[in-house]
């Protein structure tokens, strides 16, 4: 039996030595998987496990292996989607902020609604990847949402029309009393950039010298345009440094500057994060200004997309932007200068409680009339 045994295993080794000398090389080892595995996976699904397990190994959150299918959806116009904004809170979707033209709006969907499943399936642990591929779909194709208003409240099932719908970046501004300028903006995109422009003109131009940023429900977009919107208000200096692996990198603010209010005050909440944190941070170090609200996200990194070679793409950190004053705020967040546990009451009314309260800072220090 011992000869058998030992045998069996001498002809393994002898096969074994017909095959190349394994090597650090993911390639070859791919190709060995795909040519000698009894049970070798779909070529995609090995490709998507390889990939993914060499991100695993980095100390990045943010990195993510994107398919072919979702990356075409990124580069093409043949997805639809519903029109909100979610982030992951205990492995379940919450709903950060709705659009009410949009078709998740206009179907009853509200913030802080819990998405518990796409179609009946069940979302919990689901990544981001997976609940957006699930949201999107053809024009005009129905995507059922069972949601919970509340912990202990009903399922209740929505269905939604997918339709071609682009989230406005720009949510709200108006002119508050004689001398207050108010703007919300919900996202950043460069789209969106030529009439934030216009608008902030058009404070300059009203004499308006005392200004409202409401980044509530922000959790980004894109570095580029909130670096652009930040030269708009700028004149001089820097706007923040850009930490890679290499070297820091400041950038300069432009002379293209449009509106420079005397003083300004930034309403965050725990729903802020990224590019949104990284204007205000900037703000913050060039202005008198004070930050209210509750705590912000924390989120500094910058990434970038990487086609790679099968119409696929990883997304990875490239760096970590830093305000002027190189204060990092990574992982803490943005600290309000003024905590207010009412920054999530946004949309209760047309002027809202943390809206009030910046109104009556104003005037409280005799900057209104």
């Amino acid at each position: 039996m011992m000869i058998r045994v030992l045998g069996f295993l001498a002809g393994l080794l002898l096969l074994g030595s017909t095959l190349p000398a394994f090597a650090a090389s993911p390639e070859l080892l791919f190709h060995v998987i795909e040519s000698q595995s009894l049970n070798a996976p779909d070529d995609a699904v090995l490709r998507h496990s390889a990939v993914t397990a060499m991100l695993d190994t980095l100390d990045d959150p943010h990195a993510q292996y994107i398919s072919p299918q979702m990356y075409k959806a990124f580069q093409g116009d043949n997805l639809f989607s519903i029109g909100i904004r979610y982030d992951i809170r205990n492995g379940i979707p919450v709903v950060t902020d709705v659009h009410p033209q949009s078709p998740a709006g206009r179907a009853g969907l509200r913030v802080h609604d819990q998405i518990v499943a796409i179609n009946q399936q069940n979302t919990q642990g689901s990544s981001i990847y997976d609940i957006d591929m699930a949201l999107l779909g053809p024009l005009k194709s129905k995507v059922m949402l069972s949601v919970r208003r509340s912990t202990q409240g009903k399922l209740s099932v929505l269905p939604i029309t997918r339709e071609s719908y682009r989230y406005p970046a720009i949510a709200q501004t108006q002119r508050l009393g004689a001398n207050i300028a108010y703007l919300r903006l919900a996202h950043f995109s460069k789209l969106d950039f030529d009439k934030l422009e216009s608008i902030l003109q058009g404070f300059k131009t009203q004499d308006l010298p005392y200004m409202i940023l409401d980044l509530r429900h922000n959790n980004g977009g894109s570095f580029q345009t909130s670096m652009a919107v930040a030269d708009l208000f700028i004149g001089s200096g820097i706007m923040g440094i850009v930490r890679t692996q290499h070297s820091d990198q400041a950038l300069p603010a432009s002379t293209f500057s449009i509106y420079h209010p005397k003083k300004l005050l930034i309403i965050v909440n725990q729903h802020t994060g990224s590019a949104a944190e990284m204007l205000a941070a900037s703000l913050r170090d060039h202005y008198p200004t004070q930050i209210i609200g509750t705590p912000t996200i924390g989120k500094s990194s910058i990434q970038k997309l990487f086609p790679l070679d099968e119409d696929d793409a990883v997304i990875l950190t490239i760096a970590e932007f830093l305000p002027p004053s190189k204060r990092p705020f990574s992982k803490t967040g943005l600290r309000p200068d003024v905590p207010l546990d009412t920054a999530n009451t946004i949309g209760t009314s047309p002027i809202d409680r943390s809206v009030q309260y910046a109104i009556r800072y104003f005037q409280s220090q005799g900057m209104t009339h």
